[in-house]
């Protein structure tokens, strides 16, 4: 059976998610076998987090972290489901 992909976001004081994490449209396929409809991406993709950034958070570089579990499938098969964590940086400047 399909495992979603799963994303955890730790943001910096100051900073909030400004709407749900989006993602592409899924590719969505019958699977006969296991009787349910899988929805999955191909190639390439690109989550989008929305945040909001306080009008009185300190200026200066912020650190959010991204922890997202996924699993990989070929034709073949698939992986088990890993975990990674990334860091991205972004920068408060004054308006």
């Amino acid at each position: 059976s399909g495992y979603p992909t799963k994303i955890e976001i730790e943001l910096p004081e100051g900073v909030t998610l400004a709407g749900p994490i989006g993602e592409p449209t899924p590719i969505e396929k019958e699977e006969p076998g296991l009787g349910e409809t899988l929805y999955f991406h191909e190639g390439r993709v690109r989550f989008f987090v929305p945040v909001k950034i306080a009008a009185d958070a300190k200026l200066g570089e912020r650190t959010l972290r991204v922890h997202v579990e996924a699993m990989s499938c070929d034709d073949e098969g698939c992986l088990p489901p890993s975990k990674q964590s990334h860091e991205v940086k972004l920068t408060v400047k004054g308006a």
